[in-house]
């Protein structure tokens, strides 16, 4: 015997047989999940940062302006842009739902924060779950910092010929990390911080030029820089580029800002 059964929309449905012979009835179960029905090609979610540009150099309050087709979406930023990093803390800049065209959702706030590199993500989920993302990389700098609290703890200094030996324990309330003694306390030789832009060994392209002697030349698709930032604010900026099969570093500032 071949039955059919329809179901009206997707979740978890209990199908039961049951067989009688009017003396005897027996019945078996099974569950049955149904799946939502897939979206038709082209009607996909997509969502992309308008603004600002990638790996750039942010000193002040700057607007986020994105365009996205639909769903429910989530703007937020990790420091570190570096997207091998496997422990991420993420803050939510805000969220919503439905579509954006090409309108502010959210500012990114730099004069709150420690100068170094931050990965800033959009997502958005349609109503199956699935996600949609794009996301930037950026450079916070400079000294616009309000209302931050800084407190410094000498713990140790050798006075030795050269350049002394110091132990400076430091709390900034910018600093959101788990610490030495806690969030927000680093020790002085330990507050030098070495980030990457995000896909550093991704998106680079090569480039052939025909002739006597053909040349082929490795050139990234988007900004590929790595940052030094010191524990008073000062930044090295280097520009990666491709060099004898190796990415070597060339520096891309003269000196710390």
């Amino acid at each position: 015997m071949v039955t059919q059964a329809t179901f009206s929309a997707a979740g978890q449905y209990i199908l039961q047989l049951t067989v009688s012979d009017t003396e005897f009835t027996v019945f078996k179960q099974v569950i049955v999940t149904v799946n939502p029905e897939p979206p038709p090609p082209g009607s996909e979610i997509s969502v992309n940062i308008d603004s600002p540009g990638r790996d750039i150099n942010i000193t002040q309050p700057t607007p986020i302006v994105a365009t996205i087709s639909g769903g429910t979406w989530t703007l937020k930023y990790s420091p570190n842009a570096d997207e091998d990093l496997v422990t991420r803390s993420w803050t939510v800049l805000a969220s919503g739902t439905g579509a954006v065209a090409g309108a502010t959702i959210g500012t990114f706030d730099p004069t709150l924060l420690l100068n170094g590199t931050y990965l800033i993500r959009l997502v958005s989920l349609d109503a199956a779950g699935n996600p949609s993302l794009d996301q930037i990389g950026v450079n916070v700098r400079g000294q616009q910092k309000i209302g931050n609290f800084t407190l410094s703890f000498n713990d140790l200094s050798v006075p030795v010929a050269g350049l002394p030996i110091q132990v400076i324990r430091t709390y900034d309330s910018r600093d959101k990390s788990a610490g030495d003694f806690g969030t927000g306390w680093t020790l002085g030789i330990k507050n030098v911080r070495l980030e990457k832009s995000p896909t550093l060994a991704k998106l680079w392209d090569e480039t052939y030029t025909p002739g006597i002697l053909p040349k082929y030349c490795i050139e990234p698709t988007r900004p590929q820089t790595v940052t030094i930032t010191f524990g008073d604010g000062g930044q090295y900026r280097f520009k990666a580029v491709f060099l004898h099969r190796n990415a070597s570093l060339r520096r891309h500032s003269p000196a710390p800002t």
